[in-house]
């Protein structure tokens, strides 16, 4: 039988319309209770991406300023140090499961050239280009 609720109900001899004003008025209550929390959602995901943009620029500049009395790969290696710390607290504080045992040799790989290659690249070319130069090529790295 049919689950779904229709405004008549089956009486004896026949069909009879029923109230259901304060049903609809319950869900109305209800969807408008998921968009604010959809709101909330998309507001909160569009502060903690344009954060993260914020911070991954400015890590250019800082980078930048780093090269003049450290060397660059002592630079590249802290930044993927720095940024393995707050992606590992991240993943303990969410209480994500691990990874499958197959996925293992592609996240390594992922890792040897996000935390190595990609931070150790940039600093070396941050010595002869300005930061500005640096972040825009990689804005447009996604493309």
């Amino acid at each position: 039988m049919d689950e779904t609720r229709s405004s008549f109900r089956v009486i004896q001899g026949g069909l009879a319309e029923e109230d259901l004003s304060s049903d609809s008025s319950a869900i109305a209550s209800a969807i408008q209770k998921v968009r604010l929390s959809r709101t909330k959602e998309e507001l909160e995901g569009w502060i903690f991406t344009s954060l993260g943009v914020l911070c991954f620029s400015l890590s250019f500049v800082s980078a930048r300023l780093a090269l003049r009395g450290f060397d660059p790969l002592f630079i590249a290696l802290a930044r993927g140090a720095g940024a393995g710390s707050i992606a590992f607290a991240c993943a303990l504080l969410g209480k994500y499961p691990l990874p499958a045992g197959k996925h293992v040799l592609r996240l390594c790989l992922a890792a040897a050239g996000i935390v190595f290659a990609f931070p150790i690249f940039t600093t070396v070319a941050l010595q002869s280009v300005p930061a500005s130069h640096a972040a825009t090529v990689s804005a447009i790295l996604p493309f």
